[in-house]
Order: structure tokens, then C-alpha cells, then sequence
């Protein structure tokens, strides 16, 4: 059964699919009292719990050694966010959103109910990524999304299409906060859309955009996507109020916002904005 969900962002036809965003920060030792506090804060908002273990890697003069420790799942009732929180991060997750200023309200709310929970965290890095999944629509194939001379390279030659590739684009950023902006982007087979090294949280229900990369490689086994995975983050070194944090979340959103826009066609994102895909 098909599970009917809104497009995420405020573009008609969004081709965004999922976003995190993720804070590090040191080990914390006893875990299970912090997250019983914070599980108080915030079941208003994510009542479901999922508790499970993750392997932490420590590296010290014996080479690399692992560690299973709990991690934890706050998920929202509607299945389309969620919080997870593990000894050194805590993350958001969503399949759901309507615009940033939305998430940035989600990420403060979080935020605040973590320094409750925990005060005075000092922040190691903060990141933020966002997944897109390319699909051929709107009269263009699957390389018009993309702007020279990434476009150049999905088509070759007439009657042939890039079966896989992937780019990796790395941006330095100035500003009020130092960061780094990675791009990748690249075709895959549309049975395996996601981009490498994406790690999703499975229990959260599927976006709209993730649906119908499904239902185009039921259609077609041999059919592609692309994929667009924006990751900008920043070294933090220092303890972050609700203000601060949300301030420094909404500087690497720009800088993802302007990413995308770079490395997308004009054609392509018209299509995304205007919501007409068969076209």
C-alpha cells in the first residue's frame, strides 16, 4: 500500500527526500540517566521509543578498538521524524518538511529539551545534510537536472545513458561560521537510490520522493536516478545555547541551498518549482 505523504520543501514537486542534522559532541559515560531525562522532555513530540546498540570505534596507540553502547530512537507518532542519540551525537531525522524555517523550529525545540536534559554541552561539530533524488520527468532525462558540465557527462552519446558515477565537490565557506559544503551527486540504479555512505533511519516512513524511485524501478529493472547529497558542517569547539545553535544551523542551510542551486539546471529546478513532472 502506497502511503500518501507531501513533497519536501516548499517547491511543488521537491525532489528532496530526506535531511539530518546531527550534533557531536564528547562520550557521554552515563548515557542511559541522560536519555531518561530527555525522554521526559521531549515525548510530546517523539512518544515512541526504540532503544538499541551501535559499535563505537575508539583509536588509541593499540590501533582501533570497538565499543557496543546504546543508541536510542525518539520517534514522532506520524513515523516522520525522528531523534536519535547515541554516546557522542544526537540527530534529526525527517522524511517530512515543509520548509527550513519549519525544521529550524524542530532542530530548537530538540535543542533546548537536550540542554535541559544535559547543560553547558560542549559542541564538537554540527552538520547538516539533504538527499535528493533526480528522476527523468518533466521532458528532461535524468542528466537535464543537472548544469554544465555535469549535464555533459549523463549523455555521452545519443542512445546511451551513464549507467553510475558519482562526483564529490568540496567548498571552503567564510563567514559569521567556518564551514565546509560537500556535494555529491552521480546516477544509480533506481533499485539502490540512495548515496553512498547514507546511513537513514529504516523505522521512519518513506517520503514521497523515495516512493516514486521505488515505484520507477518496479517499472523499469534496468531504470537510473540521480542523487544530489548535500553536506555542509562545521567545527564548533565551544557550548551552544538554542540562539546560537539554530543561528549556526541556518548558515549551513544557505550554504546548501546555494550548492544545489549551482550545480542544478534552470530547466531542472522550474520543473521542481512549478509541480508539473509529466510535462
Amino acid at each position: 500500500m502506497e502511503i500518501t505523504m507531501q513533497p519536501l520543501g516548499t517547491w511543488k514537486n521537491a525532489p528532496l527526500a530526506y535531511v539530518v542534522a546531527e550534533v557531536r559532541f564528547g562520550n557521554i559515560l552515563s548515557l542511559d540517566a541522560v536519555a531518561a531525562r530527555f525522554q521526559d522532555l521531549i515525548t510530546a513530540t517523539y512518544p515512541r521509543l526504540i532503544k538499541g546498540q551501535a559499535v563505537a570505534l575508539s583509536f588509541g596507540e593499540q590501533g582501533v578498538s570497538t565499543q557496543v553502547v546504546p543508541r536510542y530512537q525518539f520517534l514522532s507518532e506520524d513515523g516522520r521524524s525522528c531523534v536519535v542519540l547515541t554516546n557522542d551525537t544526537i540527530s534529526v531525522h525527517a522524511t517530512s518538511y515543509i520548509d527550513s524555517a519549519y525544521f529550524a523550529n524542530g532542530l530548537a525545540v530538540v535543542w533546548d529539551a537536550w540542554l535541559l536534559a544535559r547543560p553547558k554541552t560542549f559542541v564538537e561539530r554540527l552538520g547538516l545534510r539533504y538527499w535528493d533524488i533526480v528522476l527523468p520527468e518533466g521532458g528532461l532525462p535524468v542528466g537535464g537536472f543537472f548544469a554544465p558540465p555535469l549535464s555533459a557527462v549523463e549523455t555521452l552519446w545519443a542512445g546511451k545513458q551513464l549507467a553510475r558515477h558519482t562526483h564529490e565537490l568540496v567548498y571552503s565557506v567564510d563567514g559569521p561560521i567556518q564551514h565546509t559544503a560537500i556535494a555529491r551527486l552521480g546516477t544509480v540504479p533506481a533499485v539502490h537510490p540512495h548515496p553512498p555512505n547514507f546511513v537513514v533511519v529504516p523505522e521512519l516512513l518513506p517520503s514521497k520522493r523515495l516512493q516514486r524511485a521505488v515505484k520507477f524501478a518496479r517499472e523499469s529493472s534496468d531504470a537510473t536516478v540521480g542523487f544530489v547529497d548535500v553536506d555542509a558542517s562545521a567545527d564548533i569547539a565551544r557550548v551552544l545555547d538554542v540562539a546560537s545553535f539554530v543561528d549556526c544551523a541556518k548558515g549551513l542551510h544557505e550554504s546548501q541551498s546555494s550548492v544545489f542551486k549551482s550545480i542544478t539546471s534552470l530547466d531542472g529546478q522550474a520543473i521542481w518549482k512549478d509541480g508539473n513532472p509529466n510535462a
